[in-house]
């Protein structure tokens, strides 16, 4: 793998590692490897093949071993010049494949086959003679003695997933000799051995951690969807109403002008129904003054019944007269009629007016229903810039911007809580790197069940550079994390931070706050459509009462006029009545003249034709009066009405203006909606998910760790020799530290060399758990 693509290990592969460092701290290790009931010691040649096999028991008695040994050691020797190299290859040979069964975070069981090996700690010693010189030997211990004869010393984990069954390693350097190599190598426990038993509670208190951040986590993936869900409904919602709210603006535009017209034509209809009101009151007049001048005829024309004997002398006189009245008459009649049609007319058009003002003041279809409907969009724009909330509002807040202050504040959670992890493995990774003393200090970083009150214990000094390398790049990445100068976790979070801080400020924030022409957020923009609908609310009550005026005044002129109408007709039919009396009256005087009897007749028909004339001149006058007092009904409703859709016309334009700002701000809503559904869902998809399933991976992979070591572990008692038995290949002329006879066959400074370099195997012990962590993640 390319160092671009090189994955840095879980903090967590590490601490499973940390365990093996206590071999060093147990100063019984050695004591316990030789405490097995049996030693298999073998004889090799120079190239590591097995010559002799012997089992030496406790109490020092040999015999002839008769298994297979679980360990090899294969010797390779070439030379450069003067120079010469020898290649160990140590190999662990027992091994077996088998079943592991373990459960994942749900509690769901998985099973998997492994390579388990027999779990051998091993050490090669090799002596090298003084006639070698400038050795190089990486990963050995040296020593020398004082005859200038060297002692090199490799401790190797030859079983998966502490170390590898197969390992190999250098010596070279100049001059004469050949080194003696042995291999001494006893099958442990790692799940109860000492130093390697924390292994598998270090697994287990990991996937313990990991399965609680993934809960958390998950809890906050789902948090994230609700928001998100009810987001997108808030952004089809916006996108339905923008619209809408810039046809309402239009259309009240156009009602603005309609209103306009109406309140001129009401004006004007107010200045004519004055002028009918005052002619009718001139008509009134005259018609009482034709009344009393019937009256007068009628009454005359008795008397003239009752003196026609003495007509007869005058009757040429009177026949003149009479012409002269059957002319007038038919004029008057002229005139009557013209009066009728004009006002059959007048009350047509009335009748009109009276219809459409009914129209208007319609609760269901007219002004009325107009405000219902405008009552209900103030309750919507309320409930709505409820939804939204203001911007003071906290977590708890079942608003949008308490929503945006709830995922700011676990994003702050979530960010010390990885800074707090790191900074604990910067710290362990320090003390393993530099070493540490146990002094008696503390550590919360250390604080556990066997630990609590967290001291940190003795740690011997890394000296593989491989591994300070390894883990000093570890230890520099977890510090950065954890003092937020790291460029990819600290920014990242910061930028969700900010853009949520944005998304707030976009929900609420008071109109001006950005500059002159800044409406302010979403909460703000809902008050002021909120204001502009009241506008228009107040402007369309005035209204909806000047109609309704302005309808019961027109009713009423219309009765006004239809009964002037009919009282004219009846004084039309009077008139054409006189008419035809006086005509009569005319002929008869005529014949009045030719003589008196005819004359009488006549006269007596005259009376009564005078008589309907006056009946009909009362009903004129009855009814003019009436239609006078219509018109000045007519006049106040027609006040009214011009007063009420005056206030219309001057409300309207604030009502589109309103119109216009609710149009406006839900433009700018809708993008702002839009960005807080796509940062929701970047948040989620490109932050809280990957951790959910990194953390359930981790939970996962610590879950088979354990299944896997304990697996182990029970091979160690299938060990060929039987449980605890030692296993020892060494070359003739082999010495460590001056090595004796002793009673299983082993030299005294053997047993010293198995006991002896703990430090080497912490160092190949927290090297094999990170190449575990690395596989596991790569695969």
């Amino acid at each position: 793998m390319s160092a671009k693509h090189r994955r840095q290990p879980k903090a967590w592969v590490v601490s499973l590692c940390l365990p093996a460092a206590a071999l060093v701290m147990i100063p019984s290790a050695a004591s316990a490897v030789d405490a097995g009931p049996s030693t298999v010691r073998a004889v090799i040649g120079g190239n590591g093949a097995v010559k002799d096999v012997t089992t030496y028991s406790q109490t020092g008695d040999a015999s002839k071993f008769t298994g297979e040994l679980p360990v090899e050691l294969s010797i390779q020797r070439s030379k450069d010049g003067a120079r010469q190299t020898l290649r160990y290859h140590v190999e662990n040979t027992q091994s077996a494949t088998q079943d592991v069964t373990y459960t994942d975070t749900a509690g769901v069981s998985h099973s998997s086959k492994v390579e388990l090996q027999l779990p051998l700690v091993a050490q090669l010693g090799v002596t090298v003679p003084p006639t070698m010189k400038d050795l190089k030997a990486d990963g050995a211990t040296i020593t020398t003695d004082a005859d200038g004869t060297k002692h090199l010393l490799w401790q190797m984990v030859l079983f998966s997933p502490l170390g590898a069954p197969v390992q190999d390693v250098y010596l070279s350097g100049s001059g004469s000799g050949i080194p003696a190599a042995q291999v001494r190598a006893v099958a442990v426990d790692p799940t109860t051995s000492p130093g390697l038993g924390g292994t598998a509670q270090a697994a287990n208190q990991a996937q313990t951690q990991d399965d609680f951040w993934h809960q958390y986590a998950s809890g906050g993936d789902e948090g994230l969807t609700k928001l998100r869900a009810g987001m997108s409904k808030i952004v089809a919602g916006l996108e339905l109403l923008a619209p809408g709210s810039r046809e309402l603006a239009d259309g009240l535009g156009a009602a603005g002008d309609g209103a306009n017209k109406l309140d001129a034509g009401t004006l004007k209809a107010k200045g004519g129904a004055g002028e009918l009101s005052a002619g009718l009151g001139k008509i009134a007049t005259g018609q009482t003054d034709l009344t009393k001048g019937l009256t007068l005829i009628h009454d005359g024309q008795s008397s003239l019944t009752e003196g026609l004997t003495q007509i007869h002398e005058g009757q040429g006189a009177l026949t003149t007269g009479l012409t002269q009245l059957n002319d007038g008459q038919t004029s008057l009649t002229g005139g009557l009629t013209q009066i009728y049609d004009g006002q059959t007319a007048l009350t047509g058009g009335l009748t009109q007016i009276s219809g459409g003002l009914a129209q208007l003041a319609d609760p269901a279809k007219g002004l009325p229903a107009a405000a219902a409907g405008l009552t209900q969009i103030s309750a919507g724009l309320t409930a709505l810039q409820a939804g939204v909330g203001a911007g003071d509002d906290t977590a708890a807040t079942k608003t949008l911007v308490g929503g945006v202050t709830a995922v700011t504040a676990g994003l702050a959670q979530l960010k010390t809580g990885i800074q707090q992890s790191s900074g604990c493995t910067a710290f362990l990774l320090t003390k393993v790197i530099n070493g540490a003393t146990a002094d008696g200090s503390t550590s919360p970083c250390l604080v556990s069940t066997a630990n609590p009150k967290g001291f940190v214990p003795t740690i011997a000094k890394a000296t593989d550079q491989v591994a300070i390398a390894i883990l000093t790049g570890i230890r520099d990445g977890n510090a950065a994390v954890a003092a937020g100068t790291d460029t990819t976790l600290t920014p990242g979070i910061a930028q969700l931070t900010a853009g949520l801080a944005q998304i707030r400020g976009g929900l609420s924030h008071p109109a001006g706050a950005l500059g002159t022409t800044d409406p302010g957020g979403v909460a703000q923009g809902l008050g002021a459509v909120k204001a502009g609908v009241g506008q228009v609310q107040d402007g369309l009550a005035k209204a909806v009462a000047g109609i309704t005026a302005l309808n019961t005044g027109a009713a009423s002129a219309v009765a006004g006029s239809q009964q002037l109408t009919a009282g004219s007709g009846k004084a039309l039919d009077g008139s054409k009545q006189l008419a035809a009396g006086t005509g009569k009256a005319l002929g008869g005087s005529q014949q009045l003249y030719a003589g008196s009897g005819k004359a009488l007749e006549g006269s007596k028909q005259l009376t009564d034709g005078s008589g309907k004339a006056l009946d009909g001149s009362t009903l004129l006058r009855d009814g003019s009066v009436k239609a006078y007092e219509g018109s000045k009904s007519l006049f106040d409703g027609l006040g009214q009405l011009s007063t009420g859709q005056h206030q219309v016309a001057t409300g309207l334009p604030a009502a589109i203006d309103g119109a216009n700002k609710i149009a406006d701000g839900l433009s700018q809503v809708l993008p702002g909606g839009v960005q807080v559904k796509d940062g929701i869902g970047d948040v989620q998809d490109k932050a809280v998910a990957p951790l959910e399933k990194q953390l359930k991976e981790g939970a996962q992979n610590a879950r088979q760790q354990v299944a896997v070591l304990a697996a182990a572990g029970g091979l160690a008692a299938k060990a060929p020799g039987g449980v605890g038995t030692t296993y020892v290949l060494a070359q003739s002329g082999f010495d460590l530290k001056s090595a004796s006879s002793s009673t299983n066959g082993l030299g005294d400074g053997e047993k010293v060399g198995l006991g002896v370099g703990g430090l080497l195997l912490l160092v190949l012990g927290t090297a094999g758990g990170f190449l575990a962590g690395r596989k596991r993640e790569t695969a």
